[in-house]
């Protein structure tokens, strides 16, 4: 769907969005795996755009799918979610884990273990 336009140097660039939100988490997994962003740094690991998301609740989908697009590249983001989870302070990460899966960086890693990565 047409949104608007954004200005450029040769003038303006129509923009279209994905309405659904499952749509723009895929799209935005997708881009940050095949490295297809404005502005993405040639180089840096996928793990390092994600981390800076991991506690992001609008990211407890696009982290997941990223790794799973990511194929065995994912092993990195697996690692950082897993010690991310693990310096929870214990009675946390265990209330977390229970009774409500509040922290998007458990429910990002729940769901790269659902998701077999």
């Amino acid at each position: 769907m047409l949104t608007g336009h954004d200005k450029t140097v040769d003038g303006f660039e129509a923009v279209y969005e994905f309405r659904h939100l499952t749509f723009q988490e895929y799209l935005a997994a997708r881009g940050y795996v095949e490295e297809q962003f404005r502005g993405r740094e040639v180089g840096v690991a996928l793990v390092d755009l994600l981390k800076p998301h991991f506690d992001d609740s609008r990211w407890r989908e696009v982290i997941p799918l990223a790794a799973v697009l990511a194929g065995s590249k994912a092993e990195a983001t697996i690692k950082e979610l897993t010690a991310a989870c693990a310096s929870l302070p214990a009675d946390t990460r265990e209330r977390r884990v229970r009774f409500s899966p509040d922290s998007s960086v458990v429910v990002a890693l729940r769901q790269c273990l659902l998701d077999e990565v």
